[in-house]
């Protein structure tokens, strides 16, 4: 090492030479210690004793080495700042890694997969993020694996269930969504498993053949009694067990017609018990996973379930309020060429209106999505969505026409889609009129002519697509036309 007291700041350190040993132990795991260092503030731990001096690395402060290689970390509560560098994974001897309660954040690398002898793994109390690496799994010697307390996402990987020897396994306080993956159950020599307070959507493990387990919480995600059932877990046989409490579960609009709103919730599980509230009153016979109520004559209010089960007393599940307010008028106005439409059928779910001389149709609708379709004969059928929140609304419809693809068999239109020019033949009657719309039903061409062929020049039009109206004496056809 060279050092400079003019540059205090500068350290060169000069490379190994021969044998491929530096201070004791391997290039590479030196190597390793120095960009772990390097990449986490080192010069601003607690306690960095011999790091990067001319000492054998046995001396340095956390690093415990055997036989010349390094065999343990030892960095818990150390302030290291910063992130995890890959070089970790040259470190292949090692068999005990503590790196908790710092300020570590980023991705924990695929590269701690190199280290096969592991055998303890903390990198919990961190701000780790990003998804847990598959390469986790080729730690088959592991028998404590603590990441706890971080802000990891994604799903438990499946390769977790290759660690044959894990012991504990704590993956509490993250942010991990998906399914329990069915792998958890191969972990037959597990005794602690703490997966609480995550946004777990679900299980898949059957965890009948942990016959060693002893702790099992499960608490504060989004599990409901069916998770629970595919555990297959005698719970009062462990020493310490928690199932609740859960997320709330959501409170849909299964359907709404006939006046009336049909309110459901889905949870899984084989002897759930359900009670339907309005305004936290219980509904007299209100006692299935569905609750149908006539948004004309009923109450206004919120509506809510609670759902329980024998087999698991300690949990219950609430769902999300249902606000309803009563309804709002949605007034449809339908329009062609700037003229209302009279006649034209609005359907809305099971319900259909016909608009007056005005064009009008009025609906009164509740709180939520929906779905309508505009139709008349001789226009292109409209469907679009709204949305009613506590409010009515005024929605305009302008239909354009319809194409009658039947009548285009002896029509030929070329190039389409074009950028300009737009040839128009017609293998039967003579052509007397061209009219072009936009999709808004507003004519933007129009020619008269008397031929089996024309030629038009698109060129001035803007992109998109259009309806060409040919007229053949008393005979009309449509064809959808593109100009790019």
């Amino acid at each position: 090492m060279i050092t400079n007291p003019d540059y205090p700041d500068l350290t060169l350190r000069s490379v190994s030479f021969g044998i491929g040993y530096v201070l004791g132990v391997p290039k590479k795991e030196y190597e390793a210690l120095v960009a772990l260092y390097d990449s986490t503030n080192g010069n601003g731990w607690f306690m960095h004793d011999n790091w990067l001096s001319d000492k054998d690395v046995s001396e340095w402060n956390g690093v415990y080495v055997e036989n010349n290689r390094v065999k343990s970390l030892w960095l818990s509560d150390n302030n290291l700042i910063g992130s995890i560098p890959p070089q970790i994974g040259n470190l292949d001897s090692l068999k005990i890694l503590y790196l908790s309660e710092n300020g570590l954040t980023g991705n924990i690398p695929p590269e701690i997969g190199n280290l096969g002898n592991l055998v303890e793994l903390d990198l919990s109390e961190n701000g780790l993020s990003g998804s847990i690496p598959p390469e986790i799994g080729n730690l088959h010697n592991l028998t404590y694996l603590y990441l706890y307390e971080n802000q990891l996402s994604g799903n438990i990987p499946p390769e977790i269930g290759n660690l044959g020897y894990l012991d504990e396994l704590d993956l509490s306080e993250n942010k991990l969504s998906g399914s329990i993956p069915p792998e958890i159950g191969n972990l037959s020599r597990l005794e602690y498993l703490y997966l609480g307070e995550n946004k777990l959507t679900g299980n898949s493990a059957d965890l009948s053949g942990l016959s060693l387990l002893e702790d099992l919480v499960v608490e504060n995600n989004k599990l409901d009694f069916g998770d629970l059932d595919t555990m297959n877990v005698d719970w009062e046989n462990l020493s310490y067990y928690s199932y609740s409490p859960q997320d709330s579960i959501i409170t849909y609009v299964e359907s709404v017609e006939n006046n009336n709103i049909t309110l459901a919730v889905h949870v899984d599980g084989l002897h759930n018990q359900y009670q339907w509230y309005l305004n936290n009153t219980p509904l007299s016979g209100a006692t299935s996973d569905t609750y149908t109520f006539n948004y004309v004559t009923d109450s206004t209010g919120y509506y809510n379930c609670v759902v329980t089960n024998p087999d698991y007393p300690d949990l219950t599940l609430t769902s999300k309020m249902y606000k309803f307010t009563g309804t709002y008028s949605v007034t449809f106005t339908v329009y062609h060429d700037g003229n209302p439409v009279e006649g034209a059928i609005i359907t809305i779910n099971s319900q259909s209106l016909q608009t007056d001389a005005n064009g009008q149709a009025v609906f009164n609708l509740v709180n939520g999505d929906y779905i309508y379709t505009v139709q008349k004969t001789g226009f292109r059928t409209y469907t679009g969505h709204l949305t009613v929140n506590n409010a009515n609304l005024d929605i305009t419809v302008t239909l354009g026409y319809s194409l009658l693809p039947e009548h285009q068999n002896d029509l030929r239109v070329y190039p389409n889609p074009t950028h300009d020019k737009l040839t128009v033949e017609s293998q039967g009657s003579l052509i007397t009129k061209l009219a072009i719309m936009n999709l808004s039903g507003r004519k933007v061409y129009e020619s008269r002519l008397k031929g089996n062929r024309a030629t038009i020049d698109l060129g001035g039009l803007p992109q998109g697509i259009y309806i060409m109206l040919v007229e053949r004496g008393k005979d009309v056809v449509y064809s959808k036309i593109i100009k790019y």
